[in-house]
């Protein structure tokens, strides 16, 4: 994808947005829909060139790594390198943070509503799964820990989903690593 993005959001593909799931509601069996949409709409993601606007690889560099220039916007070095354009610990930082959210959640999106139109098998519950997609948050005062799917690399390092053909499999867990396309991290800034 190339020239600007217009950051709208997660829209359903009626026009209406879902409620969002904890976490450790979508890793259970009955989101078991949700969860593989989840899985490879995030691998589809991180797999998109690194130098497209719209690949994980650009997207986090909006966040912190890996200290990118994104779409034109400021020099070289992003305001406040070496910590990226993110705003922690300042005023501005819900004003900031929830569109650049709301920009990682419509690419998500975007990508679950593609993995959804590849399945062969009950095209029309995945469908709507993919509309009601939405990415989970961590209810931390509910749960200390998010669930070790997302963090634990023993137990974790593959994840069971259902596949477009309609078989369960398991698959690389992309939520634990990011892995560079050119095999290393970019070198940190001066």
């Amino acid at each position: 994808m190339s020239g600007r993005i217009i950051t709208t959001g997660a829209a359903g593909l009626q026009g209406s947005v879902a409620p969002r799931i904890e976490s450790h509601e979508l890793v259970k069996p009955e989101n078991e829909k949700l969860w593989s949409l989840y899985i490879q709409a995030m691998q589809r993601m991180y797999d998109s060139k690194e130098n497209e606007m719209d690949s994980h690889f650009q997207i986090s560099g909006i966040h912190g790594l890996p200290y990118v220039q994104w779409d034109g916007a400021g020099g070289e070095q992003p305001v406040g390198a070496p910590a990226g354009y993110c705003q922690h610990s300042t005023v501005i930082f819900p004003t900031w943070h929830r569109p650049y959210c709301a920009l990682y959640e419509q690419i998500l999106h975007r990508h679950a509503v593609q993995v959804a139109a590849t399945y062969t098998t009950d095209q029309a519950a995945w469908k709507k799964a993919a509309e009601d997609f939405r990415i989970p948050f961590w209810d931390w005062a509910l749960h200390p820990l998010p669930p070790k799917q997302f963090y634990d690399h023993k137990q974790y390092s593959q994840v069971t989903i259902t596949l477009p053909d309609g078989q369960k499999k398991p698959v690389y867990n992309p939520l634990l690593a990011y892995k560079f396309q050119s095999g290393h991290g970019p070198a940190p800034p001066n």
